[in-house]
């Protein structure tokens, strides 16, 4: 059970609009197939994809997943080729395991129930070749996870739990998880006006390709979320432990041990930053402010395009660079506005025992 029942009831309440049609602001495209789900979204970038160590962890983070997943995990679709079909949600051990070090790795594990259509339920793993790695421009490798608002609901520690073991499996350089939206992993173009209007609604939800954006992020964080993961480089480049001790309050930060690193909670549940009414801004979690303010000195400024979209679409999107860095600093707020921001965090629910791991620092 929840230690917030708001979010619980928020999540069964809106389970059935979480599943949104194709296309549904580009009327040039099919709309029979479902385009977007709304998701907690588990992501986590990390070196050195092509080492057989690497590829095993990898297995045993597909293996922990599938074991929450269950039958839910329906198709694979791997370097470029159509969806097929899984066998009971199980994936073969070979199709991670890299028979080269020359060999790249692209793998989409989805839940629709077309082969197209975006699910609740996903795994994608994304890792370079040697050679590619070697000329350290590609920027890293990443790993991708979701699962429904109502599970993460249901199961207050289950999103969590997941995502710190498989950051210190995979010695994952930095990451986040929270709200986000997976998109059909072959119709992905069309939908992206979805993502961008449910990013005008939801201040708390990612945006963006992660793969896409790697080659931005070797050397800087996207952002901040629910969940943000940092390994002892950018924990040091941010002012150190003790630094980000300080201005994370306990009561409602949870800081857990990732190797050298920590990977650190904000609140008992994800933010979605809605708007307070109907038609309204979005609003800027007081968590979120906080935490982007001790962060900002390794956050990301500027990156390409946070989307691309169809040749024909009319619809807004991230299809600029300042658009796009823009989104980046959403949580950015003058200094003198933080004190306010502190005191609204006291109104925000705290960290509980059912929602947060026994390891903490």
């Amino acid at each position: 059970m929840s230690s917030d029942p708001s979010f619980l009831k928020w999540a069964r309440e809106h389970q059935g609009e979480a599943l949104i049609k194709g296309a549904l602001l580009e009327p040039r495209y099919p709309h029979d197939y479902v385009g977007a789900a709304l998701v907690v979204k588990g992501v986590l970038y990390f070196r050195d994809a092509y080492r057989p160590e690497v590829r095993h962890a990898l297995q045993s983070c597909f293996d922990g997943y599938a074991e929450l997943a269950e039958d839910h995990l329906k198709w694979l679709w791997q370097d470029g080729k159509d969806g097929v079909p899984l066998r009971q949600g199980h994936l073969d051990a070979s199709i991670l395991a890299a028979s080269t070090k020359d060999e790249p790795l692209g793998v989409y594990v989805t839940s629709g129930e077309k082969s197209i259509d975006a699910g609740f339920w996903e795994f994608h793993a994304f890792g370079f070749a040697q050679w590619q790695e070697k000329m350290g421009t590609w920027g890293p490798n990443a790993l991708v996870f979701t699962m429904p608002l109502l599970h993460v609901a249901e199961n207050p520690l289950a999103f969590q739990t997941l995502f710190v073991d498989f950051a210190r499996r995979l010695n994952a350089i930095h990451g986040y998880g929270g709200y986000g939206v997976n998109l059909s992993v072959a119709r992905r173009e069309p939908n992206e006006a979805t993502e961008y209007w449910l990013a005008q609604q939801f201040s708390g939800l990612d945006v963006g390709h992660p793969f896409m954006l790697a080659e931005d992020l070797a050397k800087r964080i996207k952002g901040v979320s629910w969940l943000t993961a940092l390994d002892a480089q950018f924990v040091k480049e941010a002012g150190g432990l003790p630094t980000l001790r300080s201005e994370l309050p306990p009561d409602w930060f949870a800081l857990y041990p990732c190797g050298d690193g920590i990977v650190i909670q904000a609140g008992p549940q994800p933010e979605a930053g809605a708007a307070d009414k109907e038609g309204g801004r979005p609003t800027m979690p007081a968590s979120y402010v906080i935490e982007n303010a001790a962060l900002r000195e390794i956050r990301a400024t500027s990156v390409g395009p946070l989307q691309q979209g169809t040749s024909t679409g009319d619809a807004p999107l991230f299809n600029t660079a300042g658009h796009s860095d823009k989104w980046l600093a959403r949580f950015d707020v003058p200094e003198a506005d933080l004190l306010g921001y502190k005191a609204a965090l006291l109104e925000m629910p705290p960290l509980q025992p059912d929602s947060t791991l026994p390891d903490r620092l």
